[in-house]
């Protein structure tokens, strides 16, 4: 079992690798799509969710594909359910 203190989710390591391929850093990314860097942060440590309105500007910043990370997110939640 993943334990996710330790590793980022799926989603989580999307954003983060896209962000950085931009050469943005989490206060970047934030400011543009409206939320601090730690929202940011929590979001690529898979500590915290993203909503599908934010996760759309999110990519549409960091110009990477939605239709992926709508994919990275359906396996987190699939990770989820196993665990349960």
């Amino acid at each position: 079992m993943r334990d996710r203190a330790t590793n980022m989710n799926h989603l989580g390591k999307y954003i983060r690798t896209h962000r950085l391929r931009a050469k943005l850093t989490c206060e970047e990314l934030g400011r543009v799509v409206g939320k601090t860097r730690q929202q940011i942060s929590q979001v690529e440590l898979g500590k915290n969710s993203v909503n599908i309105y934010d996760l759309f500007k999110i990519c549409k910043v960091l110009r990477c594909s939605y239709r992926k990370a709508m994919d990275a997110m359906t396996e987190d939640v699939k990770e989820k359910m196993e665990r349960q």
